[in-house]
């Protein structure tokens, strides 16, 4: 009898690998259940807390107030002001805007004068609307563009911005362009071309849903260097 003393022989379960899969699924749910308990915890403490509360002293300084009612920071009058003034269109929102309404302004045809001078009347203050309006309706822009085929373009040729340096009040734009008149009466063309210098204050504000770029028009004065009138030319239509 031949007895041989090795490795002892291993036995295994027959359903080994579906216990130990049993066993991380189990692991698995005992620490989902930990976490959920702990989001109930959270969200039931959260929501039995007093609302913050922020109190402004006389001195407009913002405090947030404790549940016990102690001051637990507070925000100064100046830091408040610095975040207004980011808020606040900077210099090239102004120059966009001005180039904007020069351009809407100044340039139109039969076609789309009504549109272009509705949407500047829009773009200016209250007061400067008023003025408008009633340049509008004395001058008869509108039915001489009809009548005349009136066309004019603008070109701007330099952009002055306001000297913020030496005067921080100043919001004056100074903006020298080149306009081209074109009209055609019967079936003569007249072109007249204007040097002029527009000077266009603008006034910011807050921005908000009827007002998203926060600026103004305000005032705008215009002075004709130089003009010159080219000779009319007589058109004649083609028969085709």
């Amino acid at each position: 009898m031949n007895l041989s003393f090795g490795k002892p022989t291993r036995y295994y379960e027959s359903d080994g690998a579906l216990r130990a899969a049993l066993n991380s699924w189990r692991l698995l749910a005992f620490l989902s259940m930990i976490v959920a308990i702990l989001a109930i915890v959270w969200a039931g403490i959260t929501r039995i807390q007093p609302p913050t509360v922020i109190q402004i002293t006389s001195d407009g300084v913002a405090h947030t107030i404790s549940p016990t009612g102690n001051f637990r920071d507070a925000v100064s009058a100046t830091q408040i002001a610095g975040i207004k003034k980011q808020e606040l269109p900077d210099a090239l929102a102004q120059e966009t805007y001005v180039r904007r309404f020069l351009n809407t302004y100044l340039t139109y045809d039969p076609q789309t004068v009504g549109t272009n001078l509705a949407s500047t009347v829009n773009m200016t203050t209250v007061n400067l609307r008023g003025i408008m309006l009633t340049a509008f309706t004395k001058e008869n822009i509108y039915g001489l563009s009809q009548a005349d085929n009136v066309r004019s373009s603008l070109t701007i040729t330099d952009l002055t911005p306001p000297d913020i340096k030496n005067d921080p009040e100043s919001l004056w734009f100074t903006v020298y362009g080149r306009r081209e008149v074109h009209s055609l009466v019967n079936e003569t063309e007249s072109v007249h071309i204007f040097i002029e210098v527009y000077r266009v204050r603008v006034v910011t504000e807050m921005r908000t849903k009827t007002n998203p770029d926060g600026i103004r028009i305000a005032d705008l004065t215009i002075k004709r260097v130089d003009a010159s009138e080219n000779s009319p030319t007589t058109v004649t239509p083609s028969i085709n």
